[in-house]
């Protein structure tokens, strides 16, 4: 399973390994998931299969929040069905 990235906001999803359900967000520094990225690249030119190190940048929770703030925001504005 791909380690979900939001490059934007510096955060992770964690996931529960033996149940394989996401745990939620965390923050994680650019540094560590430059890391992350460089080890799967390793692994990916020595032919080792590691898909659990495969970073997929993706939406976060903050970028949700935001994305329903702005919906919130456009619906306010309309003028309500007569």
């Amino acid at each position: 399973m791909p380690i979900r990235s939001c490059s934007k906001h510096e955060r992770l999803c964690r996931v529960h390994m033996f149940g394989q359900k996401e745990g939620g967000w965390m923050d994680c520094p650019m540094e560590k998931m430059h890391t992350i990225k460089r080890l799967y690249a390793f692994f990916r030119s020595a032919n080792i299969q590691a898909p659990a190190y495969k970073v997929s940048e993706t939406w976060c929770d903050q970028c949700a929040a935001i994305g329903r703030e702005c919906c919130r925001a456009q619906l306010d504005t309309l003028d309500p069905p007569q």
